[in-house]
């Protein structure tokens, strides 16, 4: 029937056949699981409702709170859904919804009366209940999707009667460039609000009569706030706030009674010149995004935020000084500052394993690295030198230095190093010799991009460097002398002795500039670099598809570039 259905027709047709049967036993599931849909009591309705639209892929422990405070048992509806297989828990104790269970949720909701309708996600209908009068007692959420929508017009007391109102979400799906919302200025929102997700709120303030005791998530990105209160509001609930893009905001309210809250995202608040001192009260807080707040002059020093392990400060270019805020960081980010000096700071920093640095033109010296640190981003500093203390850091795996043009020499790097980059340090002469590499890594990848002033030694050190497996890219326009088996064209076939042994195999291309390299065993390699290149590979025998080459005469190889023009121009058998 279905090869019938196929006979002569081209690829377009034979994707339309295609797609119309996956319709159809789309549909024929779909009955099927609205049955089992049908079958739950009310209770366990309502939450199977809320899940496919706004809490699939959610953590049960999040969901279970936003619920506690109603009639529902969570748990219970929430055993039963997972035993009909309404829903499945990961690993990771995620609710997680088929696509086709959560059609059955939309089509539910579409088919209750409107004026039953616990969730409202129509815009057109959304528009009429929040200009009109109307009964929306049974409303407890709101998903709703400005899009396309001409202009919203909200009347001062049109969330007044939604005393069911938990969870209430404003969105734009895509940007048509309409932003026509008249929102009274002395609007009341519901006071048992769990959720309020509000994406380009208009006003300046929140209404006078706001009231978020029972908050869990305000999230208000790329809003025109200025501020958000006044005074000191009772958030015992928050866990998270998220005031992303909003430019306009100039001050942050006091924040002492958020002692629950975990996450805070201030990202490109460009107008935001202090953080308050109320912060020290945030114990329970492990994220704070402050990425892109240029106008931020002022932390408070000695915050001691106990659980905070995510810093992002990136782009806070009139930062100097870096407070120790808290001594459990693991990850940390001050790229972009004007920061000149971290030493006082580093030392508290005992737990840190991603730390970054980067276009920090004003940093000269780095005294001290935290032991812990695996991914460590120097590139486009004004650094002079590297710690020798780095030769200890036995967990280093990445090594960013790109563009330190002060830099002048490498000190001993750890074995533990997989990725050195080190493209546009237009100073560096001189490396440690002997180079070490880690044969604990199943890929190695160092690159000396238009390093022109790498002296012999330093050469040398690089390409004899032992290897296990990986890429080295440096200056060159010859092929080292090291390699004396020559070869020409991108394929090359190497012959192999019976009675020899090979442990890998190593080769040299001399790359023009400009060109992006790619090959079977590594996903890409971006070279951008003035002049000539060479690129040194090297394969364990281990890594080639676990093929011994016992079993060939011959290994036969070829690489392509983007635009197939450089030259392979030497391979030799180690």
């Amino acid at each position: 029937m279905v090869g019938s259905s196929l006979r002569g027709k081209n690829e377009e047709g034979w994707e339309e056949v295609i797609c119309s049967l996956e319709n159809n036993i789309d549909r024929d599931i779909e009955e099927v699981l609205r049955v089992g849909y049908e079958s739950l009591d009310d209770n366990e309705k309502t939450l199977f409702l809320h899940i496919a639209i706004f809490f699939n892929n959610q953590y049960v422990h999040l969901v279970e709170r936003l619920f506690a405070d109603g009639d529902l048992d969570f748990k219970r509806a929430l055993k039963i859904l997972e035993n009909r297989s309404l829903i499945e828990i990961s690993f990771s104790s995620r609710i997680v919804m088929h696509r086709l269970l959560q059609q059955v949720g939309k089509k539910a909701i579409q088919k209750q009366e409107p004026l039953k309708r616990q969730i409202l996600m129509d815009a057109r209908e959304i528009c009429y209940v929040l200009e009109n009068d109307t009964d929306t007692r049974y409303v407890s959420a709101i998903l709703f999707d400005i899009s396309g929508i001409d202009e919203v017009y909200i009347r001062e007391g049109a969330f007044r009667r939604m005393s069911n109102l938990r969870f209430l979400t404003v969105y734009k799906s895509k940007d048509d460039g309409n932003d026509i919302m008249d929102i009274p200025k002395r609007m009341e929102f519901p006071r048992r609000l769990r959720i309020l997700k509000w994406e380009a709120y208009p006003n300046k303030c929140f209404p006078p009569k706001f009231h978020p005791e029972y908050l869990v998530e305000l999230v208000m990105k790329n809003s025109k706030l200025e501020y958000l209160w006044q005074g000191t509001q009772p958030l015992k609930n928050l866990k998270e706030m998220n005031l992303k893009g909003s430019s306009n905001l100039k001050a942050l309210p006091n924040l002492s009674n958020a002692t629950k809250m975990e996450i805070l995202k201030l990202s490109d608040c460009k107008s935001l010149v202090e953080i308050p001192s109320s912060f020290s009260h945030l114990q329970r807080l492990e994220k704070l995004r402050l990425r892109g707040c240029i106008s931020l002059e002022v932390i408070p020093a000695d915050m001691n935020l106990e659980f905070l392990y995510d810093l992002d400060m990136r782009g806070c270019s009139r930062l100097r000084n870096i407070p120790v805020m808290s001594t459990r960081l693991y990850f940390l980010n001050i790229s972009e500052t004007a920061v000149e000096d971290v030493s006082a700071s580093i030392t508290s920093w005992h737990h840190v394993t991603h730390l970054s640095i980067n276009s920090s033109a004003k940093l000269r010296g780095l005294t001290h690295l935290p032991r812990p640190v695996e991914f460590l981003d120097l590139s486009y500093s004004g650094i002079e030198r590297i710690p020798n203390c780095i030769k200890d850091r036995y967990l280093l795996k990445s090594l960013t230095i790109s563009g330190c043009r002060r830099l002048t020499s490498l000190p001993e790097l750890p074995a533990s190093l997989k990725f050195l980059v080190a493209d546009d340090c237009e100073s560096l002469e001189t490396v440690f010799c002997p180079f070490k590499t880690s044969k604990c890594w199943p890929f190695n990848i160092f690159e000396f991009t238009n390093c022109f002033k790498l002296d012999q030694e330093a050469r040398r050190a690089i390409i004899q460097r032992p290897f296990f497996h990986g890429t080295t890219l440096l200056p060159g326009r010859e092929v080292p002398a090291e390699f004396d088996h020559r070869g020409r064209g991108n394929t090359l076939t190497i012959p192999l002795e019976r009675k020899r042994s090979y442990r890998g195999v190593g080769f040299c291309v001399v790359i023009s500039p400009n060109h992006q390299i790619t090959e079977k065993f590594h996903s890409g390699l971006l070279i951008k670099s003035r002049t000539k290149h060479l690129l040194i590979i090297h394969y364990h025998f281990e890594r080639l598809d676990h093929q011994s080459p016992a079993l060939s005469r011959e290994l036969f190889f070829e690489l392509r570039s983007v635009n197939d023009n450089f030259r392979l121009l030497n391979v030799v058998p180690d």
